[in-house]
């Protein structure tokens, strides 16, 4: 084989988790995965075709770009996700718009750069001339790639959590909370956190002017913030509306106390 052909197999050979494409994009994963496969409306035709069928009806290699596989998510239950190639990844950036494919094409273009880097330091070692050996080498360098790819994912959270508290100066909504609990496998919502927030004494679960206000035992704790923004009527009524933020110190606390995870470093 040429080296050219050689390299495109390596670069083929490489491929990225659909969940990472979310992470990336802040995209939730189910709607990466319906870019893929498309949608069905509720009588079970079909709403839209995605990328995948699309390649199908065309006769095109779907391989080439996506490889249908499987994790077990933090319930122990089987979900989908998709492989996606180089290719893969330059023709799903074309369905993420403005800052989200800016942002796609950055983070999986240095990805791929340094997992080509670290194999091209590998010196092709098993495009070999003896194929039985070569097969062993490969078998081998896949394995500790797929390794590699598992430590990267149980990683993630740890990431996303430093990201989270390192920035103590920073407050965020309790939404946005939710969405990074979301991304280290924690399955709530805002509606749900807001609700486990009252019922566990941090936010005030009592109706009126104070409800989801923080509670003088978050406050005390500093936990939380509160945003005051003052909106003007036009018949001359002012009204003072009242946010609740999470600091820092509240985010490294939540998430603590959700993943069960402790981190020091900033």
């Amino acid at each position: 084989m040429s080296q050219n052909v050689n390299n495109i197999i390596l670069r083929e050979s490489l491929t990225i988790d659909t969940r990472d494409i979310s992470d990336f994009t802040g995209v939730p994963h189910y709607a990466v995965l319906r870019k893929l496969d498309g949608a069905k409306n509720k009588d079970g035709t079909t709403k839209f075709n995605g990328i995948v069928e699309v390649l199908r009806d065309e006769r095109i290699s779907v391989e080439k770009y996506f490889v249908e596989s499987i994790y077990v998510d933090a319930k122990g239950e089987k979900r989908k996700c998709y492989l996606c190639t180089r290719l893969g990844c330059d023709l799903l950036a074309n369905k993420f718009n403005g800052q989200k494919g800016i942002i796609f094409t950055a983070k999986y273009v240095d990805m791929f750069y340094k997992m080509e880097k670290a194999l091209r330091q590998n010196k092709y070692s098993y495009l070999i001339d003896d194929p039985i050996e070569r097969a062993k080498r490969w078998i081998t360098e896949e394995e500790e790639r797929k390794g590699l790819r598992s430590e990267v994912s149980k990683s993630r959270a740890k990431v996303i959590f430093a990201d989270a508290v390192c920035n103590s100066n920073s407050t965020i909504l309790v939404n946005e909370l939710a969405k990074i609990l979301k991304q280290n496998g924690i399955n709530i919502g805002g509606l749900r956190l807001f609700d486990y927030l009252r019922e566990n004494g941090y936010l005030v679960k009592r109706k009126g002017s104070e409800y989801n206000l923080p509670t003088q035992k978050s406050m005390d704790l500093k936990l939380f913030q509160i945003k005051e923004t003052i909106i003007n009527h036009g018949d001359g009524k002012v009204i003072v509306s009242k946010t609740t933020k999470i600091t820092g110190k509240g985010q490294k606390y939540f998430i603590n106390k959700f993943i069960g995870k402790n981190y020091d470093g900033c």
